[in-house]
C-alpha cells in the first residue's frame, strides 16, 4: 500500500468517526420551551397575554401545547395550540372572570412532540380583586303591620369593574320577625329583602343591618329600619270597571301587608282597604298587555267611576239646518255621532241606560288622525233624555228654540316655549256627564278664539272644560292646562313650566325587569307622578306598564324627587312576568300633575277646579321616536 492510499483511508475513517459521534445522542433533533412572563397578575374581569417560544434544534415535527392547573374562573386560549414547523411562537390569552377565585396558582405548560421527550415550563398566575362595592336600599323604611309583611330592595352598587359575588346576610331582627334575603349571594346589583312580622310583635322601629362580604374587600353594610305598626283600620272600597273592559288580573296591597289577588263581582272589585293603598291590574288584549300599578290614597281611588262606560242602547235621529260644507257633532254621555247637510241622519250607539243631556254642535268640522277642529255657528242642547233602545229622536232643528249661537271669547296663552304646537279645546260638560265639544282649534299665535255656551243656557251642574295643550315637535315633551269654568269670559291661561328631565334605571332584570323612575319635584306639579313604559312587540304583543305615585299615598309631596318603582310582586297568584317589558327597546314617558287627587282619578269637577300636567318622552332611536307621539296620544290625565 502506498503512502497516498494509506493517508486517504485514514482520512475517510476519521470523517466517519466524527460524523457518527455528532449524531449519536440526538438522532431526531430536539426543542425547548420558554415563556415571555413566568409570573403574571390579573385583576378580576381583566385579560392579558403571554408569548410561548419553542426553540427547535433540527426538530421539524408538530409540537402540541397544553395547560394544566388553570384555576376556576380563568379561561386560557392558546393560538395556535399546535405549532407546525417551522413556527416557533404561540400566544396564550388568559382571561379572568369577574368572579374568578382570588389568590395564586401554579400553571404548568406542557409541550409534546413525536419521538422526543416532553418539555414543561411553570409560571405563576395571581388573581387580584378588581374595583369595590357598596350597599344601599330602596323602599326603606319597610313598614309592616302586626301579622303583616314588608319588603325592600337591597342595592349592590359596584365601582371600578367589580363583578365578584357578594354574600349578603341580615342581623337585628327581633323575636317574632323573620327576615330573609334572596339571593344570599349575588354577582348582580340587587337582592330582595322579605320580612314577616308575627301578630304579637311590639309596635316600634327595629334597625336591620345588611352586611355584604366579597373576597379581597372590606365588608360593607347598609341599614333598613323596620317600622312595625298596628294594623290600620280599613273601609270597603269599590273600584268599578266597564263591563266590556274588566281586568284579567287584579291585586291590592294594604299598608303593612302583602299583595293579595281579588276576583270581581260583575265588573267591580270590592275589598277592605287601608287609607294608603296600592292596586295593580292587567288588561290582556289581542296584541297588547297593559299593566297598571297605582300607589294612592283610598279617597282618590274611591273616585273611580263607570259613568262613561258603553251601554247597550242605540238611538238615532236627524239634523235640520246644516248648510253645504257644515257638519254636526252630536253627543249623549260619552257617545258621539256625526251628521252633515248631505247625510243628515246619525246613530248614537252604546248609549248608557240613564238620563242624559244631548249636546249638538253645528259648524265647520275637520278631522285628521288624533285631531279634530270645530268652528261652530250654532249649538243645540236638549235636556234629560233617556230614549228607549232603537228609538228615533225628534229632529235636531238648528232653527228651533233649542238652538242658539255660541259666545265667543279670546283666550291668551301665557308662558309659551319656542316651538310649541298649541291645541285649544272647550267642552261643554253637563250635569248628566254629557261631553259636548263646542270648539277646538290649533292656533299658531298666543291668542285664540274660544266658543262656549252662554250663561243663560246653562243650568246647575253644567260647566266648561277649557283645555290648552302645548306640545313640542314630535310630542317629546308638552304641557296641558285644564280649567273648569262656568260662563266664559276673555281670560289668560298661563302654562306651567316644562317638565324636568327624568331618569330611569334598572333595579333588577330577574325574574322580570323592575325599573326605577326618578323625577325632580317641581312646585307647579305637586300632586302625582307617573311613569309609562312601552315596548313595541313587533309581530308579537306590545307591552305597556303604567306606574302612578300620588302625594296622597306618601302623605306629602316629596321634598326633592318622585321615586316611582316597579313593585316586587313575589310569587303572588296569577301574576305573569311576560306582562312586563323586557330589557330591550323600551320607550318611557314621565308625567307630573297638579290638581285634586280625586279629580285625577275620576271625581266630578266643579267650577274653579284646575288640572295641570307636564310630560316628557324619552326615545333612543328612530323606531322609538315614531312610537312616542302615539304613546302620549293614548294617555291623557289619570281619569281618561
Amino acid at each position: 500500500m502506498t503512502r497516498l492510499t494509506l493517508s486517504s483511508s485514514l482520512a475517510l475513517l476519521v470523517f466517519a468517526l466524527v460524523a457518527s459521534s455528532c449524531g449519536a445522542g440526538d438522532p431526531a433533533g430536539s426543542f425547548t420551551i420558554s415563556l415571555s412572563d413566568p409570573a403574571l397578575t390579573l385583576g378580576q374581569g381583566v385579560q392579558d397575554t403571554v408569548t410561548i417560544t419553542v426553540a427547535r434544534s433540527r426538530y421539524s415535527k408538530p409540537v402540541a401545547l397544553t395547560l394544566v392547573g388553570v384555576p376556576t374562573g380563568v379561561s386560557a386560549m392558546l393560538t395556535p395550540s399546535t405549532l407546525q414547523s417551522p413556527s416557533q411562537t404561540s400566544l396564550l390569552l388568559l382571561s379572568a372572570s369577574g368572579t374568578a377565585t382570588l389568590g395564586a396558582a401554579a400553571i404548568t405548560l406542557q409541550a409534546k412532540g413525536d419521538g422526543v421527550a416532553d418539555q414543561t415550563a411553570m409560571f405563576n398566575l395571581t388573581i387580584g380583586v378588581t374595583g369595590n362595592f357598596s350597599l344601599g336600599s330602596q323602599g326603606a323604611p319597610a313598614i309592616a303591620a302586626q301579622g303583616g309583611e314588608a319588603s325592600a330592595t337591597i342595592l349592590v352598587t359596584r365601582s371600578g369593574g367589580h363583578a365578584d359575588n357578594v354574600a349578603l346576610s341580615i342581623t337585628g331582627a327581633p323575636a317574632g320577625v323573620a327576615a330573609a334575603i334572596a339571593p344570599t349571594s349575588t354577582s348582580g346589583g340587587t337582592a330582595s329583602l322579605s320580612i314577616t312580622v308575627a301578630a304579637n310583635t311590639a309596635v316600634g322601629t327595629y334597625p336591620l343591618t345588611i352586611t355584604g362580604v366579597a373576597p379581597g374587600l372590606a365588608n360593607q353594610a347598609t341599614f333598613v329600619n323596620l317600622n312595625v305598626i298596628a294594623p290600620p283600620s280599613t273601609v270597603m272600597l269599590a273600584m268599578p270597571f266597564c263591563a266590556s273592559s274588566v281586568p284579567s288580573w287584579f291585586a291590592y296591597k294594604n299598608e303593612g301587608f302583602a299583595w293579595q289577588t281579588l276576583s270581581p263581582v260583575a265588573s267591580t272589585f270590592t275589598f277592605s282597604a287601608t287609607a294608603k293603598i296600592a292596586v295593580a291590574y292587567t288588561f290582556v288584549r289581542q296584541n297588547e298587555t297593559d299593566l297598571n300599578v297605582i300607589y294612592a290614597d283610598r279617597s282618590e281611588l274611591a273616585a273611580q267611576s263607570d259613568r262613561d262606560c258603553d251601554g247597550a242602547k242605540t238611538a238615532g235621529g236627524s239634523v235640520v239646518g246644516a248648510t253645504t260644507g257644515q257638519s254636526v257633532r252630536v253627543a249623549m254621555g260619552a257617545t258621539v255621532a256625526n251628521a252633515t247637510a248631505a247625510a243628515p241622519t246619525f246613530t248614537l250607539s252604546s248609549l248608557y241606560d240613564r238620563v242624559l243631556d244631548l249636546v249638538a254642535t253645528k259648524g265647520i268640522i275637520t278631522t285628521s288622525p288624533n285631531n279634530i277642529q270645530i268652528a261652530p255657528d250654532m249649538v243645540l242642547v236638549r235636556r234629560a233624555q233617556n230614549p228607549a233602545n232603537n228609538a228615533t229622536l225628534s229632529p235636531l232643528d238648528f232653527g228651533s228654540a233649542e238652538a242658539f249661537a255660541p259666545v265667543s271669547n279670546t283666550v291668551t296663552i301665557g308662558n309659551g316655549i319656542t316651538g310649541d304646537l298649541f291645541n285649544v279645546a272647550n267642552t261643554f260638560w253637563t250635569g248628566t256627564n254629557t261631553y259636548g265639544a263646542i270648539s277646538t282649534s290649533q292656533p299658531t299665535v298666543l291668542n285664540s278664539t274660544v266658543y262656549s255656551v252662554p250663561s243663560a243656557r246653562m243650568v246647575a251642574g253644567d260647566l266648561h272644560e277649557l283645555q290648552i295643550e302645548a306640545n313640542q315637535p314630535n310630542f317629546f315633551s308638552g304641557r296641558v292646562n285644564v280649567a273648569y269654568l262656568g260662563a266664559l269670559a276673555d281670560r289668560t291661561e298661563a302654562l306651567s313650566p316644562a317638565l324636568s328631565s327624568p331618569s330611569v334605571s334598572t333595579l333588577t332584570s330577574t325574574p322580570y325587569l323592575r325599573l326605577r323612575g326618578q323625577l325632580p319635584v317641581q312646585a307647579e306639579y305637586p300632586s302625582a307622578a307617573r311613569f309609562i313604559y312601552f315596548q313595541d312587540g313587533g309581530a308579537a304583543t306590545d307591552r305597556l306598564l303604567f306606574i302612578v305615585l300620588t302625594k296622597g299615598f306618601l302623605g306629602a309631596t316629596p321634598s326633592s324627587t318622585w321615586d316611582v318603582v316597579t313593585p316586587d310582586f313575589g310569587t303572588i297568584f296569577g301574576f305573569n312576568p311576560t306582562w312586563m317589558p323586557s330589557t330591550s327597546s323600551v320607550v318611557y314617558e314621565a308625567d307630573a300633575f297638579a290638581g285634586s287627587g280625586a279629580l285625577l282619578f275620576g271625581a266630578m269637577p266643579i267650577v274653579g277646579d284646575v288640572v295641570k300636567l307636564a310630560f316628557r318622552v324619552q326615545a333612543n332611536n328612530t323606531l322609538l321616536r315614531a312610537n312616542a307621539g302615539a304613546l302620549h296620544a293614548r294617555v291623557q290625565y289619570l281619569r281618561r
